[in-house]
């Protein structure tokens, strides 16, 4: 049980060291400071280990200290999380921290783009050139978020802290200029129908058309993918239905999981049907694909088949819904080809799996058990594990047991916050970790068959023995 804790662990440090963030740019996480007496602070620490040196201190009503979107569990089960506040980055024990949604219009106040950058700009761990690279910027970026932070000081600023494409980090200052037009590409609603551009001789269905048509351009060119592709997704995978959900809970235009929109997005459930959220979302998720696998094909393949296949079989599964897939979207994907032509086309028609999975009327929304079970399987979470950390396969179950314990650290402290980072070891607990394992296994198995067949798929018995046996003694 030891050596399993400490390969566990050794495994999330170097998760925490090698996956980037994926939250996007319009809705970085934020934390107050909770359950800290009024006369203590909380304690900023150069490490997830609570005797590391002290880098500094957290008055305890503070309500926007900055998430840097990664996290470790010490030795004792602590969860603890990299933040960034008042120019020191460093550790803090999350059992004092809980989001915040009140420090939005504190942190981004401006856009930047690139000048005299011929390569790329590095993103730096800390505000000097010495520090850990923790992305990059490419040349022709011209939306980089400033999150208020600059050093060594405001009235002659060099470094600045800034967010690209879900990356928080530094970068030298001498290589950013101001570029008011982004703002406009950071909204994360629909526009309103009421807008100028659209003649009011459009039908209300029309200008819903030009409102998606509009946010998917948005998002792919801040992304620096195909429009034109990203529309052909959004057709395949929900025909424009902003309320579709799959019968496994995938929700939206993008048909994401609950978990992976929680996870790689830091969205809610509720979040996922906001448009410009789901677009974003998804095409952020997608970039990853890209960035990971090196091809519009094996990216689309990851997308509908999941990542770990991928790797397992060395390039895109020969699935027949797979193949289908990629075939539609690869086929209706022309350079050129402007969202609303892909938006009104009969040309691209889904698959037959797909067609039974995504809800007809767009103006129902699906039942909240359904999203609750989709809310408790840990599969998309393990996807975005596998993906970030570019695990090789032979991880892929350990890492469904790990996303397994995320989802019970989060329900869990929703009731009890003092379980959180620990086994379950009342009943009340043990029923929670069961209810994910299964919705987690029905999940799998889901995605078994779709892919597989039933013949060739594995049985819901195998799948919860392969869980359970990847996870360490004691912790379900």
């Amino acid at each position: 049980m030891k050596k399993l804790f400490v390969f566990l662990s050794i495994a999330l440090s170097f998760l925490s060291h090698s996956a980037h963030s994926v939250t996007t740019q319009s809705r970085i996480q934020y934390y107050q400071v909770v359950n800290v007496n009024t006369s203590d602070v909380l304690n900023i620490r150069q490490s997830s280990v609570p005797r590391s040196k002290e880098m500094g201190q957290i008055p305890p009503n503070e309500k926007c200290v900055v998430s840097l979107n990664k996290a470790r569990w010490n030795q004792s089960g602590r969860k603890w999380l990299k933040i960034h506040y008042k120019g020191i980055t460093g550790w803090a024990n999350s059992r004092y921290l809980k989001q915040s949604e009140q420090c939005e219009h504190r942190l981004i106040t401006q856009y930047y783009k690139l000048v005299q950058v011929n390569s790329h700009l590095n993103i730096r761990e800390l505000h000097n050139r010495g520090s850990r690279k923790v992305g990059k910027i490419p040349p022709k970026a011209k939306c980089v978020a400033y999150l208020n932070e600059s050093y060594p000081n405001k009235s002659n600023p060099k470094w600045r802290l800034i967010n690209y494409k879900g990356i928080n980090g530094w970068v030298n200052s001498s290589y950013l200029k101001e570029n008011k037009a982004c703002h406009s590409s950071y909204a994360s609603s629909v526009p309103s129908s009421m807008d100028s551009s659209i003649p009011p001789s459009q039908s209300e269905e029309e200008k819903k058309d030009l409102n998606l048509d509009k946010l998917a351009i948005e998002k792919a060119e801040l992304y620096d993918v195909d429009p034109a592709l990203v529309c052909a997704i959004i057709n395949q995978e929900s025909r424009w239905n902003p309320n579709a959900v799959s019968p496994k809970g995938a929700v939206g235009l993008m048909q994401i999981m609950p978990s992976t929109g929680k996870e790689a997005c830091g969205l809610n459930e509720e979040e996922l049907y906001d448009p410009g959220e789901n677009i974003n979302c998804g095409v952020s998720y997608f970039t990853k694909l890209l960035n990971r696998f090196g091809s519009e094909k094996l990216a689309l393949c990851a997308y509908n088949a999941g990542p770990h296949r991928v790797v397992k079989w060395n390039g895109c599964p020969n699935f027949k819904e797979t193949n289908r897939y990629t075939r539609n979207i690869l086929g209706a994907w022309k350079g050129g080809k402007s969202c609303p032509q892909m938006s009104r086309s009969s040309s691209i028609k889904p698959t037959k799996s797909k067609a039974t999975q995504v809800t007809v009327s767009a103006s129902i929304k699906p039942t909240k058990s359904k999203a609750t079970q989709a809310h408790l399987s840990a599969i998309g979470i393990a996807d975005y594990l596998f993906l970030a950390g570019k695990y090789p396969q032979r991880h892929w179950w350990t890492l469904v047991c790990q996303a397994t314990d995320f989802v019970y650290d989060r329900e869990i402290g929703k009731r009890q916050l003092e379980a959180v980072g620990q086994a379950a070891n009342t009943p009340f607990q043990r029923e929670i970790w069961w209810q994910i394992l299964d919705s987690t296994v029905d999940n799998i198995y889901t995605d078994e068959v779709r892919l597989e067949g039933k013949n060739k798929a594995l049985s819901q018995s195998e799948i919860k023995d392969k869980i359970i046996t990847a996870c360490p003694p004691g912790r379900q």
